[in-house]
């Protein structure tokens, strides 16, 4: 009995651990994609929402989704389609359980790849919060693939050079709306 008790505890320390290399190997991945995952909060990105006046049936883009809570929800309140874009795979499987939970399946779609190599054509609007030289670097790629009146919305970070709709938020935390 106390084998078998001591034999349980230490299979579950050592999926802890494996679970806590993977964490550790998507962190570095995320970093190394120019954004680490840091949770934005539930207030800040309704807010974002809710700012560009999203319709039903449009099609929201988030680079760098995450886990996604911020897409599901937006899909999900606005009866909209939603496309979740993250290099790293460990939110990404956090993501995928949440979406499968919540019964989204048919309007989240989610992809595992740099977003510099996804097309974004199909976006009415493109929500990102990452840091500002990614941010920065994906202006061009805005500009040659987003239909005129698609909205981009920028947590924390401007777009350099571009001059913004709307700025919500304080200013400690502003999000940034842009229209193409």
């Amino acid at each position: 009995m106390q084998h078998s008790v001591l034999l349980i505890i230490l299979i579950l320390l050592v999926i802890g651990l494996v679970l806590e290399v993977f964490w550790f190997v998507s962190v570095l991945q995320s970093i190394a994609g120019g954004a680490p995952f840091i949770s934005l909060s539930r207030k800040r990105a309704r807010e974002a929402w809710a700012a560009v006046g999203l319709q039903p049936g449009e099609v929201i883009y988030e680079l760098g989704c995450g886990d996604a809570r911020h897409l599901v929800y937006a899909c999900r309140q606005y009866l909209v389609a939603g496309v979740g874009i993250d290099i790293s795979w460990w939110p990404l499987m956090w993501a995928w359980l949440r979406i499968g939970l919540s019964g989204m399946r048919r309007r989240v779609r989610l992809i595992w790849r740099n977003i510099h190599k996804v097309n974004l054509s199909n976006a009415d609007v493109v929500y990102l919060y990452l840091g500002q030289k990614l941010s920065d670097s994906l202006r061009e790629k805005f500009r040659q693939e987003l239909k005129p009146g698609s909205r981009i919305i920028s947590v924390q970070f401007p777009l350099t050079d571009w001059q913004p709709t709307n700025v919500i938020g304080d200013a400690q935390h502003p999000t940034y709306i842009y229209r193409i």
